[in-house]
């Protein structure tokens, strides 16, 4: 990931795309993804980042 990730931006589609998803909650439309060993919570539509859990694989 080359660009520093911050909430309230939008994740790069293509970091989505080699992300794994390890959770989504349909009802709040949120998808918890693994990629490059953190773990990133997105709002699936828009793939805006609500959440960056760092250092974890």
């Amino acid at each position: 990931m080359a660009k520093k990730l911050q909430v309230g931006e939008r994740l790069d589609p293509d970091i989505y795309d080699h992300g794994k998803v390890i959770y989504r909650d349909r009802e709040r439309d949120l998808v918890t993804i693994s990629v490059e060993g953190r773990v990133i919570r997105v709002l699936e539509n828009t793939l805006e980042i609500v959440e960056i859990l760092k250092g974890m694989r």
